[in-house]
């Protein structure tokens, strides 16, 4: 399953690009309940518009990561 998380993270590091994914990654993952209406348009100014199709997958990783490396 590690393996797995790692082919996701470097699929979308070669899809976004470093320095975009790593800000997306960390914007997602820095977020709480009341940030939700202001998301989309900071994700959409770090990743741009046509890479926005990313996003489920950002968050399908740092789920994959919580849940795979809080029981490891």
């Amino acid at each position: 399953m590690g393996y797995r998380i790692e082919a996701l993270r470097v699929h979308l590091e070669n899809m976004l690009g470093d320095v975009p994914f790593i800000a997306a990654y960390k914007h997602l993952t820095n977020l709480t309940k009341d940030d939700d209406d202001q998301t989309d348009n900071e994700l959409e100014q770090i990743l741009g518009p046509k890479k926005m199709k990313f996003v489920p997958t950002i968050h399908q990783l740092i789920i994959c990561e919580d849940s795979y490396f809080v029981k490891h």
